[in-house]
C-alpha cells in the first residue's frame, strides 16, 4: 500500500491558526512530504487551478476545514464561494470529483453550512457526515480522524505501561546484579561519561539496553521496574507492529509519539517477539538515539554483543525460573486479601515448568474460577488454570540478523 496522502482545504482568513496545528500533528505521523495545503504546497509559476487538481488526484483523503465564516466570506460584494475561481471552491471540486475520501472538519465552533448556501457544484459536501475537531481535545480527535480514514492510530503505536516496585521481580542475583548497573548507569550518566570520559562516543547520548530470555521470565516487568524506580514513563513500542507498519508503506509515528504522547524523559522497550535484528528495529534504535530517552529492547534471541548491526550498552539477560524461583513467584501471585483454601501447596506447584506470566495467570484463571463457585481459591483450581497454560518455551535462539529482505 503506498503511504498516505492527504490535503488540506481551508480560507486563510478563517482557519489559518487552527489548520498550522492540524499540519503539525498530521506531518508528525505521515512525513510533511505527505500533508499539502492550499497554495503552501504549490510552487510560484503553476497554473492553481491544475495544480489542485493533481494534488487532489494523488491523495488518499481531503479535509475540508470548515470555520464560523467559512462560507460567508466576501469580495466584491458577493460570497468568496460564489465566485467560480475561488480557490476554496475550486478545491472542493477538484475533491468531490475525485476518489479520495473527503470529510469535512469543523472547527471553532462551526456549523455544516446549508446546501443553498453553496453553489451547485459543491453542494454535495452537505451530504457527507462532517467531523467536528473539539479544541479542548484536539489531539485526541486528530487521532480518531486517522483512525476513521487509514484505520491507523499513531497512539497505538506505542501503550504507555504503569511502574511496577522492586518486590514484584523475582530474578536470579545475577540478572538483579546487571539491572542495578543499569540503572546506576543510568543515574551517574553524566558524571561519569560526561565529566570522567568514561564510555564510548558522545557522552550526552542515552542508553540502550537489551533484555534477552524466553517469554514471560520478566524482561518487561523489568521495564516497567526501572521506570517505576527512575520516576520516567514507560512506551513499549511492538517491533512486530512497526514491521507490519513499516512493510505497507506507513510512516513509523516516532516524531508523532516525542510531540504529543511523551512529555519528557523517558524509556522505550521495543518489544521483539521474533527474535530477529532487521532494519526496522535497528531504525528506530537509531530515530530513538536521537532523543532524550532510554532504549530497551527485550528480545527471545540470544543477543551477541560482539556481533550484528547494534552495540548496546547493557545486555541482561533473563533466564526460564527454577523451582526456587517459582515457588517465590506462586507465593507473590497470591493477593493477601484473596480467599484461599488450606490444601494450596505452593511447593507443588513449583514443581510445574512455568513461566512468571504463566504462574499468575494461572492464579487469576483459579481466582475466577474459584469465585465463579463462591468458594476459595483451592489447589484443585490451581491445576486446573496449570493446564490451560501453555508448554515452556525452548532454549532462546541466537538472536537473527536479517538486514535486507
Amino acid at each position: 500500500m503506498a503511504a498516505q496522502r492527504i490535503f488540506i482545504s481551508y480560507r486563510r482568513q478563517v482557519s489559518s491558526a487552527v489548520v498550522d496545528r492540524i499540519f503539525d500533528v498530521l506531518a508528525a505521523v505521515f512525513g510533511p512530504e505527505n500533508v499539502f495545503r492550499d497554495i503552501a504546497s504549490i510552487d510560484p509559476g503553476v497554473r492553481f487551478d491544475r495544480a489542485v487538481d493533481q494534488s487532489i488526484r494523488d491523495c488518499n483523503a481531503v479535509l475540508a476545514v470548515i470555520g464560523p465564516a467559512w462560507a460567508t466570506v466576501e469580495r466584491s460584494g458577493c460570497t468568496r464561494l460564489a465566485q467560480p475561481d475561488d480557490h476554496v471552491r475550486l478545491e472542493i471540486e477538484a475533491a468531490l470529483r475525485s476518489h479520495a475520501a473527503v470529510v469535512p472538519v469543523l472547527v471553532d465552533g462551526a456549523s455544516m453550512p446549508l446546501a443553498e448556501a453553496l453553489p451547485e457544484s459543491i453542494r454535495d459536501l452537505t451530504r457527507i457526515n462532517a467531523f467536528t475537531l473539539d479544541p479542548d481535545a484536539f489531539h485526541d480527535g486528530l487521532r480518531r480522524l486517522c483512525g476513521h480514514l487509514f484505520g491507523y492510530d499513531p497512539a497505538a503505536f506505542a501503550q504507555r505501561l504503569d511502574p511496577s516496585p522492586w518486590d514484584d521481580l523475582v530474578i536470579p542475583a545475577e540478572t538483579r546484579m546487571r539491572l542495578e548497573l543499569v540503572l546506576s548507569d543510568v543515574l551517574q550518566r553524566d558524571k561519569v561519561r560526561a565529566e570522567w570520559g568514561v564510555g564510548r562516543g558522545d557522552p550526552a547520548r542515552p542508553i540502550t539496553i537489551a533484555f534477552c530470555g524466553p517469554s514471560g521470565c520478566g524482561k518487561t516487568l523489568a521495564a516497567r521496574v526501572l521506570a517505576g524506580y527512575l520516576a520516567r514513563d514507560l512506551y513499549q513500542v511492538d517491533l512486530e507492529e512497526a514491521r507490519l507498519r513499516s512493510k505497507s508503506g506507513d510512516r513509523l509515528p516516532v516524531d508523532w509519539l516525542f510531540k504529543h504522547a511523551i512529555t519528557g524523559p523517558a524509556l522505550i522497550q521495543l518489544r521483539d517477539a521474533a527474535g530477529v535484528m532487521d532494519a526496522v528495529a535497528v531504525s528506530l534504535l537509531r530515530r530513538l538515539q536521537d532523543r532524550e530517552s532510554c532504549t530497551i529492547l527485550t528480545t527471545r534471541g540470544a543477543l551477541d554483543q560482539r556481533s550484528g548491526p547494534w552495540r548496546f550498552d547493557h545486555v541482561v539477560t533473563f533466564p526460564f525460573p527454577d523451582e526456587a524461583a517459582r515457588h517465590a513467584i506462586w507465593r507473590r501471585a497470591f493477593p493477601p486479601h484473596m480467599p484461599t483454601a488450606l490444601d494450596i501447596d505452593f511447593a507443588a506447584l513449583a514443581r510445574h515448568p512455568l513461566s512468571g506470566d504463566s504462574i499468575r495467570r494461572a492464579v487469576h484463571n483459579a481466582a475466577v474460577t474459584a469465585q465463579r463457585g463462591a468458594y476459595p481459591v483451592s489447589m484443585q483450581d490451581c491445576l486446573a488454570a496449570i493446564g490451560l497454560e501453555p508448554a515452556p518455551p525452548p532454549a532462546p535462539r541466537k538472536l537473527r540478523i536479517k538486514m535486507t529482505e
